[in-house]
C-alpha cells in the first residue's frame, strides 16, 4: 500500500480472504495504515515472528494451546510453549 501498488479494494480482499478478517476489521486496518506508515510494519514484524514460531513448533503446533495464552508477544509465547 505504501509503495503505491495495492488499491484499497485489493487490500480489503487480501485481508478478508487470506487474513480471515471481518470486513469492518479490514476497513479499520486500512484506515490506520493510511494514517501512519508505521502501522503496516508492525503487522509484518508480528507475522514474521509468528511464522518463525510456527516453523520451530512444526508438528508439535497445537493451536488450542497457542490460543489459550491470549495474545502475548511472540517472543514471550515461545517461552510459554517451550520451543
Amino acid at each position: 500500500m505504501h509503495a503505491g501498488e495495492m488499491s484499497e479494494s485489493e487490500a480489503l480482499e487480501l485481508m478478508m480472504t487470506r487474513g480471515y478478517q471481518e470486513e469492518s476489521e479490514a476497513r479499520g486496518k486500512w484506515r490506520r495504515a493510511c494514517l501512519t506508515s508505521a502501522q503496516l510494519s508492525t503487522y509484518f514484524a508480528g507475522y514474521t515472528e509468528l511464522d518463525e514460531l510456527f516453523t520451530a513448533l512444526g508438528d508439535r503446533l497445537d493451536y488450542d494451546e497457542l490460543l489459550a495464552h491470549g495474545s502475548p508477544p511472540p517472543t514471550l509465547l515461545r517461552g510459554v510453549l517451550r520451543t
